[in-house]
């Protein structure tokens, strides 16, 4: 079952659906989310066959944005089993159809609290820190070595991965590294002078 929690653009969420018999399953069977504004959205069919716990997968898009993910429609209509695809019960004796119905007919935004926003984070504003020169007056006249904060700020809070810069002089490849910020919504870079 997928935890708790705020998931963005790319993640992948996994939602466990268990049946009171074991099933067999084909690979277009889906679960249907409602993830905001360009609901509805289709959780496909993971793993699971043969057991009575299907696991379904679903990537977080860009426009999904929504504070309690649910069903689109009812709990009973959240599986969906297109014309060609089955879910049946494991037993040949008889075979038959397994009931696809969310047990308890429980809605998904009450069993957990799971918020999608998938919307990019955008450049808010930057502004300059003085750093290690003087602030005395507004032009400033730095010299190697002094230390010049570039603060950006960002729509939501982003997560730095990696190596981050921010080339404050593209011809010449000088760049300003990554100081501080990683998990908020503003980075702050610092460029020294050369």
């Amino acid at each position: 079952a997928q935890e708790n929690g705020l998931y963005r653009g790319g993640d992948v969420l996994s939602f466990d659906v268990d049946f009171d018999k074991e099933v067999v399953v084909t690979t277009g069977v889906y679960l249907v989310l409602d993830t905001g504004p360009t609901a509805p959205a289709s959780a496909y069919y993971y793993s699971g066959s043969g057991s009575n716990r299907l696991s379904f997968r679903y990537t977080v898009a860009e426009s999904d944005q929504i504070r309690r993910l649910d069903w689109y429609g009812t709990a009973g209509t959240a599986i969906q089993v297109p014309s060609g695809e089955y879910i049946r019960r494991r037993s040949t004796r008889p075979i038959g159809d397994a009931d696809v119905s969310i047990m308890n007919h429980a809605r998904l935004n009450e069993t957990a609290e799971i918020e999608l926003d998938g919307v990019a984070p955008t450049v808010t504003r930057y502004f300059f820190d003085y750093g290690s020169a003087s602030a005395s007056g507004r032009n400033i006249t730095y010299t190697v070595g002094d230390e010049v904060f570039i603060n950006v700020s960002f729509s939501s809070p982003v997560v730095i991965v990696g190596v981050s810069q921010l080339y404050v002089d593209a011809e010449n490849l000088r760049a300003a590294v990554y100081d501080a910020g990683n998990m908020t919504s503003m980075i702050r870079y610092k460029y020294t002078v050369m």
